[in-house]
């Protein structure tokens, strides 16, 4: 009997072992932002999120693990950035710049940057570029309020 308690003690030993060493490190993003010169953008606001993990459950449901890490960093004086601390997974980042001017780096087809987290534990050198520009917003008033989507009105 006291063997088998013995077995059962360094199973659950090693499974709790094995769990705190596989897949939950915390990971580390770090980079630098720039404007359309190259130049480094101090003061710039980096927004960051994770994405959850999806697993499809056997009754057909889509159920998300994981928590959602958003947040965001400014830049230092010579235009980095370091995000510690982060669970393992898939990462986007955007970067605004300072000046009115600045285009986000998510904005208008320019992208988000995506780090991928779940092989690795540190990104280094990720560099985030923000364009300059000039942003228009407009609203279409649409007097049969049949135009859900400025898209839909093309054509």
């Amino acid at each position: 009997m006291s063997e088998r308690i013995l077995i059962a003690l360094l199973i659950l030993a090693f499974s709790t072992a094995f769990a705190q060493t596989s897949g939950t490190s915390a990971a580390t993003i770090s980079g630098t932002v720039v404007d359309d010169s190259g130049s480094p953008l101090a003061g710039a606001t980096v927004d960051y999120r994770n994405v959850p993990t999806a697993v499809r459950e056997q009754s057909g449901h889509t159920k998300v693990t994981g928590s959602i890490v958003e947040s965001s960093i400014v830049t230092g004086k010579d235009g980095t950035f370091s995000l510690t601390g982060l669970p393992q997974g898939v990462y986007w980042l955007c970067a605004e710049g300072t000046q009115t001017t600045h285009i986000r780096s998510c904005d208008w087809g320019f992208g988000n940057t995506k780090i991928d987290l779940t092989t690795t534990t540190s990104v280094t050198n990720a560099k985030l570029q923000v364009h300059n520009g000039v942003m228009l917003t407009f609203q279409v008033n649409d007097a049969r309020n049949q135009i859900k989507d400025f898209t839909a009105a093309v054509g």
